[in-house]
């Protein structure tokens, strides 16, 4: 099993890098024979600090090959899905979710606060993320905005959730599409604020 995570790492923020470190752990501990690849940009530093493989965010044709490599691409956590900060950085982000896509890899939005989007940002997620397998939002209001935009992908909030919920390695070990039905949460809702209090805008 082969996990690429997209998310904004390797920029040095505290908060990200917290998520960052649980997300890895949980992976680790139910998945201990997966290899785990994370588009950094600092890709040597990451790989080095977290004792995983990393991959440059800005090269296009090693992300190509990391998504053709993948079996399951995690895009999150954090505040990905928004045009608030530009939209040159939903354009990366849900870009990463429509390449997994199209090449018929699984791809689950993650641990995310969607918006806000305007017109364009709302056409622009609809378009990437069709046929996205799941979602966890962190609020009411991110599932309210995302769920008509992806009609027919099951979407859960998560913020208000205590345990982990990563699946077993049995349980999608001859089956990875199976991941998307068990992932739910990464960590406690105490984590989920500290990080949420810390996180950098994109």
């Amino acid at each position: 099993m082969r996990f690429l995570i997209s998310g904004y790492y390797g920029f040095g923020n505290l908060g990200d890098d917290a998520l960052l470190q649980i997300i890895i752990s949980q992976l680790k501990t139910r998945y201990p024979h997966a290899t785990i690849d994370v588009l950094s940009a600092e890709p040597e530093r990451t790989a080095h600090d977290y004792g995983i493989v990393a991959t440059p965010r800005w090269d296009q044709a090693a992300i190509r090959s990391a998504v053709a490599s993948c079996d399951l691409l995690l895009s999150g956590g954090g505040g990905l899905l928004q045009n608030a900060t530009s939209l040159k950085s939903l354009f990366y982000y849900a870009g990463i979710v429509r390449t997994a896509i199209r090449a018929g890899k699984k791809a689950m939005v993650f641990a995310q606060s969607v918006g806000p989007l305007d017109f364009l940002g709302k056409q622009t997620v609809r378009e990437c993320c069709r046929g996205l397998d799941a979602a966890t939002v962190r609020d009411a209001a991110s599932k309210a905005l995302f769920a008509p935009l992806v009609p027919g992908t099951r979407i859960e909030v998560t913020a208000d959730r205590s345990s982990s919920t990563i699946p077993s390695s049995r349980s999608i070990s001859s089956r990875p599409g199976s991941a998307m039905k068990a992932i739910r949460s990464c960590s406690s809702a105490s984590a989920r604020r500290r990080i949420r209090a810390t996180a950098s805008p994109r």
